[in-house]
């Protein structure tokens, strides 16, 4: 979208888990991407290649992919990633690891989490949920980049 006080943002919304029916189509993702360009955002929606256990990092890498890609259009300046769940846990993985020097995460200027995962870290993780839990606190305690997190008390995958 080329036209607009928004046309420079490009949103990229990351699902919830494969595993419990997460991807690209989720009523979640397409909704989320509808109401972004309703505003004149572009938006990115990607579906994590591969299906199951795994320890987020073959994810992470196909996060930092579409982020690359996303940097690369002459029109987006800025990136908001938006990322539900499993894609939370993903998103927070890469931040953490990435240098604030590096051109592709200097265009991110926020996160939304909604439902971080984080009590389910270590099952969806095969057992690296002590990384991914330093990811997350990394990332939770830096200044970089704005952060909004929602978070409920049950969905439809988890009930408490």
């Amino acid at each position: 979208n080329e036209d607009g006080p928004n046309s420079t943002l490009c949103v990229l919304l990351v699902h919830p888990w494969a595993v419990l029916g997460g991807d690209m189509n989720n009523r979640l993702i397409v909704g989320g991407a509808q109401f972004f360009q309703s505003l004149g955002c572009s938006t990115l929606r990607i579906n994590f290649r591969g299906w199951g256990m795994s320890n987020g990092l073959r994810e992470k890498n196909q996060l930092a992919a579409a982020v690359a890609f996303a940097s690369s259009q002459k029109s987006v300046t800025k990136i908001l990633v938006l990322a539900f769940s499993h894609g939370s846990m993903i998103t927070h993985m890469l931040l953490s690891e990435i240098s604030s020097a590096e051109e592709d995460v200097n265009k991110v200027v926020g996160l939304c989490s909604v439902n971080l995962a984080r009590e389910w870290l270590g099952w969806m993780t095969m057992g690296k949920g002590g990384q991914v839990g330093k990811a997350v606190d990394d990332v939770m305690g830096s200044e970089v980049i704005p952060k909004l997190y929602l978070q409920s008390g049950s969905d439809s995958f988890y009930r408490r």
